[in-house]
């Protein structure tokens, strides 16, 4: 994921699904990262681009609520339940 937020914490950037590979899609997100209690919350919302030859509506799209955000080695590890 790619994003940014704002000062009222609202989240905006992209997904990338298959990084590395041949169906590579990425897709817009929106969300809120709670500073508070250090978690992530976004909803996919429809795609930017795909290397895939088939109709947006055959995507499922993520929607993750209160994720907890890690950080280990230099990196930031966001998990829970997606």
């Amino acid at each position: 994921m790619v994003f940014v937020y704002n000062e009222k914490n609202k989240v905006v950037g992209h997904s990338i699904t298959d990084f590395t590979g041949e169906n590579q899609t990425r897709t817009s997100i929106t969300g809120y990262y709670d500073t508070l209690n250090n978690t992530f919350s976004f909803n996919e919302l429809s795609n930017i681009s795909s290397n895939l030859d088939v109709p947006d509506s055959t995507f499922c799209y993520v929607s993750a609520q209160k994720l907890k955000i890690k950080n280990t080695n230099n990196n930031k590890i966001i998990s829970g339940e997606f």
